[in-house]
């Protein structure tokens, strides 16, 4: 997906789980478009994220499974103003699963703690990559030694050609195959996914194994737990999707709408209020209901005739100084 018109064409064809891997990248992609994914729960194949000028994956809340790698880099990519810097990735906290490795890096506004709080619920099978403003770190998945078993392989005689007693000879021992460890995932568990977490997939909830599993309560998507947790004040947090239906949003006042007929700029300004309330930006302010409108100029008597040197009868024979008062003695 490399701009706001393939997230539609994507959202189109009703998929929660895709099938094959998932590329989203490049800054034509933009805060709304993103938060168009949020029926998006699970990617059979690899996801990529990369290049975007966003300041968080809000529409990706409800992302829970990946199949295969999953990588988050180089957001933003290039110079951009400080509301497209990535700095909010805990749309993330809802997916558990990553059957792949997993690579944060190169997000150069994205935190230690800003990545550990999105991850903290997710699985991981293969190698961790992580790199953040200040430092980073690896996990790397491996092998455990295998070791042979040392229970010796039977032999059998060979009888020799001859009349004589047969002399007994040793057997090749066959060769025996290692018996392979299973590989650990990171960070420790390992082996099939859960029924309790599968039944949560969109896809899965009407398989007859979901009949006997107890559902947790259901987490409201306009009010996730790490709502609470975030040290950000309420009247910010209640504008995010994913917190403007928490019940501490209920008493936030919300910040009073700007006239779009007095800015605040307006009062800022060194004009006279006569002048400014001339502007369609100002012309509301309540300072204008004192302020005397300025004079009106008359076109065949601009102000700039009595500035001139030139003498009144040469004056007025201009178009734009005919009707001046002292035409009329002049003339």
């Amino acid at each position: 997906m490399n701009s706001n018109t393939d997230i539609n064409n994507f959202v189109k064809k009703g998929c929660s789980i895709w099938q094959g891997s998932l590329t989203i990248q490049i800054h034509l992609i933009t805060t709304a478009g993103l938060q168009k994914l949020s029926g998006l729960t699970a990617v059979c194949g690899t996801v990529t994220i990369q290049q975007l000028r966003v300041a968080s994956l809000a529409g990706l809340e409800n992302l829970q499974h990946i199949s295969g790698s999953f990588t988050l880099q180089q957001n933003p990519f290039g110079t951009v103003a400080s509301s497209q810097r990535l700095t909010d990735i805990s749309a993330l906290r809802s997916l558990t699963y990553v059957g792949g490795a997993l690579a944060v890096k190169q997000n150069a506004f994205l935190t230690k703690s800003d990545i550990e709080y999105a991850f903290e619920n997710t699985r991981v099978r293969g190698a961790v990559t992580v790199q953040y403003s200040g430092g980073s770190f690896n996990k790397c998945t491996g092998t455990a030694p295998t070791e042979t078993p040392e229970t010796p392989s039977p032999t059998a005689a060979t009888p020799a050609p001859t009349d004589a007693t047969p002399t007994p000879t040793e057997a090749t021992p066959a060769p025996t195959e290692a018996t392979p460890v299973p590989t650990e995932a990171t960070p420790v568990t390992t082996g099939p996914i859960d029924w309790g977490i599968r039944c949560q997939w969109t896809g899965c909830q009407s398989c007859d194994q979901c009949a006997e599993v107890v559902s947790e309560p259901t987490e409201n998507p306009h009010c996730k737990q790490y709502c609470a947790e975030r040290t950000n004040p309420w009247q910010t947090k209640c504008k995010w999707e994913s917190c403007n239906a928490c019940n501490e949003c209920l008493s936030v006042t919300a910040p009073p709408t700007e006239n779009p007929h007095c800015k605040a700029s307006c009062a800022e300004k060194t004009h006279q209020w006569a002048t400014r309330c001339k502007w369609d930006a100002c012309n509301q302010c309540a300072e204008c209901e004192d302020a005397t409108p300025a004079p009106t100029e008359n076109p065949k008597c601009k102000n700039y005739c009595e500035e001139r040197t030139n003498p009144w009868l040469t004056k007025c024979k201009w178009n734009s100084c005919s009707e001046c008062e002292e035409c009329d003695v002049a003339l």
